[in-house]
């Protein structure tokens, strides 16, 4: 899920959030239903197959919700509906496979992110929608509203007038017009999380674009839009196109190829990834690679708690800035890498790991959730290599006892470490569960080819002690031979000496932005201690200097960096005066070098 700036009005939420009923599993359901976009009501047939239950059946439902009559095996029971909880005693054991017939109609509770919604678009057409996550299920539709038990298959059916038409989730294999009644049949195969159940209804104008995998696969994407921005969508959904074959190309087949890819557009300030079904409040190129990347990291292999919703959300964040870092974005990797880092610097006393999930403001927080997720993935990659970044990824989406089911935190960091043979509960700990970043203090000299660094780090956080990184830093020399080399930064305070054979320009600090942190570099000399007059000049030039003693040479290099004049001779006083008859016209580089540093200025010779 993905909403524009993120504001989040919660309604009258009732924080007894899941019946956790999991003493069943919950194998199918035909959700029946009979709306109207204009009028803020549902009347429901609920169909709800299980097996292994006992003789007590839990199902959650908002009491703001009739239920009318429950059957079983053809017979009406008996039920309790009290605090959200359908409780029904069955006549007998229920067989291996069972089923029950639920009967029920009303206006949803105005709750959450607007599990249930009615509005407007063009001025005055109706729409109506649906957005469950994360708790919102149960406000429109009995079922299990929990993350233990995805439903094996489901049939969603929407009765409307005949102007309209409904989208949801799966095939569609019934389109009928009977009077002035339309009905529209959906299906899927698929394991399915109850709050990726979904429909909408307006009167959609539907296209479709293709996505190619391989030789031979190709993904229709269903798209159900508005009639008055048709075009505009047409225009911009191909992205989606080729997003979707970009994430099969990195990490496997899409994942509902057999059925469908589609997005049904609602008056949402965002979009939601309902399973097969997106539903978008616009078609920008981040919402739409956003949304599509949940179809892998949080539709096939779903969050198994909210506590580790950062497994959907930032996974899709991260690969909104994938797609422009693969060339098929109109923003680059760096400029998304700089927009998260920046949030992330604002806010840092926050950690990934949602402590408290009874706070649906907390679980969807962008600054932490999505955009401190997304470079704590960063930070992984970056810790591990590609090569086993993208292979642990691929083991975690390929593991069959995870595949269209649910996943924690010690399966992710379990695929990671098989793939890089090594120990990542360090950096888990201080980036996942822990709070802030680092800031650095680096101090640079040279002594000759003697480069030494000394680096001090000042956690910005309530709770780590010291993040233990691998340190990117580039040095960059005036003849352009630049080095990166790489700190393991395992203490606050360290020195590194690095041997380089040409005068140093300056240090960069994690040029690639791969690390959470930020810096301060500082280093040479003191430019008030020195300078050069007159300047521009024609025939020669003054060198002062505060300590002549500690210039050993002096240089006139090119732009290039190359030196094309060695000045000898030592300072008789604090000045010396250079000759410039042997240069042509152009721009110079003076270099004054010691034990310990160099000064440069630039030179403008007549």
């Amino acid at each position: 899920m993905k909403k524009t700036f993120f504001l989040l009005t919660l309604l009258s939420y009732s924080f007894i959030l899941f019946s956790q009923n999991f003493k069943y599993n919950l194998i199918f359901q035909r959700l029946d239903f009979t709306v109207n976009p204009n009028v803020r009501n549902i009347i429901g047939k609920v169909d709800y197959y299980f097996k292994n239950a006992d003789s007590v059946l839990s199902i959650d439902l908002s009491d703001s919700l009739k239920v009318d009559s429950i059957l079983y095996h053809g017979s009406v029971v008996e039920f309790s509906h009290v605090n959200d909880v359908i409780t029904i005693r069955l006549h007998a054991l229920p067989q291996v496979v069972d089923s029950i017939r639920i009967f029920y109609h009303g206006e949803p509770p105005k709750a959450g992110m607007g599990s249930f919604t009615t509005g407007t678009h063009a001025d005055s057409v109706p729409v109506m929608w649906t957005l469950s996550e994360p708790y919102g299920a149960k406000d429109w539709f009995p079922t299990k509203n929990n993350l233990g038990d995805k439903i094996d298959s489901l049939e969603v059916v929407v009765h409307c007038d005949s102007a309209y038409r409904a989208a949801s989730n799966g095939l569609l294999v019934q389109d009928t017009v009977i009077d002035t009644v339309r009905t529209m049949r959906w299906r899927t195969h698929y394991p399915i999380a109850t709050y990726l159940v979904a429909f909408a209804v307006t009167n959609y104008r539907t296209y479709y674009d293709t996505a190619y995998i391989g030789d031979s696969l190709k993904i229709p994407i269903m798209n159900m839009v508005y009639p008055e921005h048709y075009q505009t969508a047409r225009e911009q959904t191909p992205h989606a196109a080729r997003c979707l074959e970009f994430y099969s190309d990195q990490f496997m087949v899409y994942p509902f190829y057999r059925e469908k890819y589609g997005h049904a557009e609602f008056g949402w300030g965002g979009g939601m990834e309902h399973q097969t079904m997106t539903f978008v409040g616009g078609f920008g190129q981040s919402l739409l690679a956003h949304e599509l990347a949940h179809q892998w990291f949080g539709d096939y292999i779903t969050c198994g708690s909210w506590h580790d919703i950062y497994l959907n959300e930032a996974f899709a964040t991260y690969l909104e800035g994938l797609t422009a870092e693969a060339g098929i974005a109109s923003y680059t990797f760096l400029d998304w890498l700089e927009r998260a880092r920046a949030r992330v610097f604002k806010y840092p006393y926050g950690s990934v790991y949602v402590e408290d999930t009874t706070d649906v403001n907390r679980i969807f927080s962008y600054t932490y959730t999505y955009m401190k997720g997304a470079l704590f993935l960063h930070l992984l990659r970056w810790t591990i290599g590609d090569s086993a970044f993208f292979a642990g990824l691929r083991g975690y989406l390929r593991d069959t006892t995870l595949a269209f089911g649910y996943a924690r935190t010690p399966s992710l960091q379990s695929h990671l470490e098989q793939a890089c043979a090594c120990d990542l509960s360090g950096i888990f700990d201080d980036w996942l569960y822990g709070t802030g970043y680092p800031h650095y203090d680096i101090e640079y000299s040279q002594h000759g080819e003697k480069v030494v660094l000394n680096i001090h780090q000042e956690p910005v956080s309530n709770d780590v002690d010291i993040f233990e990184l691998r340190l990117p830093l580039e040095i960059r020399t005036l003849s352009g031979e630049d080095t990166l080399i790489v700190v393991n930064d395992t203490a606050l305070d360290q020195v590194v000496e690095v041997t380089v054979q040409e005068f140093v320009k300056n240090v960069i600090f994690d040029p690639q932005m791969w690390i959470p942190a930020q810096a301060q570099v500082y280093g040479g000399m003191d430019f008030t201690q020195s300078k050069i007059y007159p300047n521009p000049a024609s025939d020669f030039i003054t060198i002062f200097t505060l300590h002549p003693e500690l210039v050993k040479s002096v240089y006139i290099c090119d732009l290039s960096g190359r030196r094309v004049k060695q000045v000898s001779g030592g300072f008789p006083g604090y000045e010396k005066e250079v000759s410039l008859e042997d240069l042509s016209s152009g721009i110079y580089i003076i270099v004054l070098v010691s034990d310990s540093f160099y000064q440069k200025f630039k030179l403008i010779k007549l």
